[in-house]
Order: structure tokens, then C-alpha cells, then sequence
């Protein structure tokens, strides 16, 4: 099956969006009729279900800021990657970091248990150790669940 390309725009939070490549024709499921109906989620979903991996990566996250800013990739590659290291750190000295509006890492203290090795069955000692724990904000929960 061969996709109509269909090129478009849609205003979102975070500016317009726009992509004749990515949103095309697929299984009856055209961009101008979910515009019409108001309903963008059908497309989406349909369209992230044919992407199987759902993962926001690093390097997305540098192509977005580069279309939203206009900064240079490599600047936007700094921002991040500046960003990432001062959250890393902050969690490595034990710092709760909270972003208002989206949640919070918490680093959590897991004392030392008793587990067992699932191919043998063998009953062990696991070591305490330190985890990070996330917790979301109730404004982000609300926009997931709407």
C-alpha cells in the first residue's frame, strides 16, 4: 500500500507542528479527519502503535529543542547534556530534585534482604544499596490520565 503523504500543522503546547513525513494515509485513518472531528488522539495512536519503541530519547529531545528554539544542534546538545549532568549529581549526593510540574527523583536508602537466584534457587543475602525513585506531579498525572 502506497501512503498519501498529507502535509499539515497543528498548533500544540509547545508550537506548531509541522511534518509531511511523518503523518500519512494509513488503514483509513486520514489527518483531515480527525482535524475535522477534533480528535488528533485517534491519529497519534494509531500512528506511535506502527513505532514500537515509545522512548523518548536523548537525541529527541535535542532535535526538539532545536526546532522550538532555533538554536544550533550542538548548542541544544550542551543544553541537555548539561542538564542531565547537573540532575545526575544532585542525585549522586543524595539531593531530592523536584521540576515543578512534571515530578520528582528521589534517591531512596533499600536495606540489605534475603532474595533468590531464580535458576538455581538458591537462597542469598542481596546487598543494601541506593535507588532512585520518581514520583510524578499531580499536574502530569492529570494530562496522562485525561
Amino acid at each position: 500500500m502506497v501512503a498519501d503523504k498529507t502535509p499539515f500543522e497543528v498548533c500544540t503546547p509547545f508550537g506548531a507542528l509541522t511534518d509531511t513525513n511523518f503523518l500519512t494515509k494509513r488503514e483509513g485513518i486520514s489527518i483531515h479527519s480527525c482535524i475535522q472531528s477534533g480528535n488528533m488522539r485517534d491519529y497519534f495512536s494509531h500512528a506511535f502503535k506502527e513505532n514500537k519503541s515509545m522512548t523518548l530519547t536523548k537525541a529527541d529531545m535535542i532535535d526538539s529543542i532545536n526546532e522550538n528554539i532555533s538554536l544550533p544542534r550542538h548548542e541544544c546538545s550542551r543544553l541537555v547534556e548539561s542538564l542531565l549532568e547537573i540532575i545526575k549529581k544532585a542525585l549522586e549526593s543524595g539531593e531530592d530534585v523536584l521540576i515543578s510540574g512534571f515530578g520528582k527523583f528521589c534517591v531512596k536508602d533499600k536495606r540489605k534482604r534475603r532474595g533468590r537466584n531464580p535458576a538455581t534457587g538458591e537462597d542469598l543475602m542481596l546487598d543494601a544499596r541506593r535507588v532512585v525513585v520518581f514520583n510524578c506531579s499531580g499536574v502530569l498525572r492529570d494530562k496522562i490520565n485525561e
